[in-house]
């Protein structure tokens, strides 16, 4: 069972989208901002992280690189794609625009956790 932090701040949205993983299998741990999801978790005990841009306090981009190896996807209503450039090239491993597709984010997730099994084990290279 993999172990996903979603943080968005819309409570409607956040309890579809765990409800949804949760029948995929997932062990799903929500918060509605990225200073509630620190404060009760630590970040960098997720096998992937599903984050809104826009979250009150900080937005979802600000958890690239503080949550260890696990893949961020971030999700937004605000769609560019200067934005989602923008987030790949802060270190972001994808981004979807809401609405989506419960199939749709399922594979991404699915995939993104396989990437992510797959790198850790990987050998090392000499």
């Amino acid at each position: 069972m993999s172990r996903i932090l979603l943080v968005e701040d819309e409570v409607v949205i956040r309890m579809e989208i765990r409800r949804l993983l949760a029948r995929h299998g997932h062990d799903v741990i929500e918060a509605g901002s990225i200073a509630e999801a620190a404060a009760a978790h630590d970040l960098r005990a997720f096998d992937l992280v599903l984050a809104d841009v826009r979250l009150p306090g900080a937005p979802g981009t600000a958890l690239v690189g503080r949550c260890g190896s696990a893949p961020v996807v971030l999700m937004t209503s605000y769609a560019t794609v200067k934005a989602a450039v923008d987030a790949v090239n802060r270190g972001a491993a994808d981004y979807l625009s809401k609405p989506f597709d419960h199939a749709e984010l399922v594979a991404l997730v699915e995939r993104h956790l396989a990437n992510a099994r797959s790198r850790k084990s990987a050998p090392a290279a000499p």
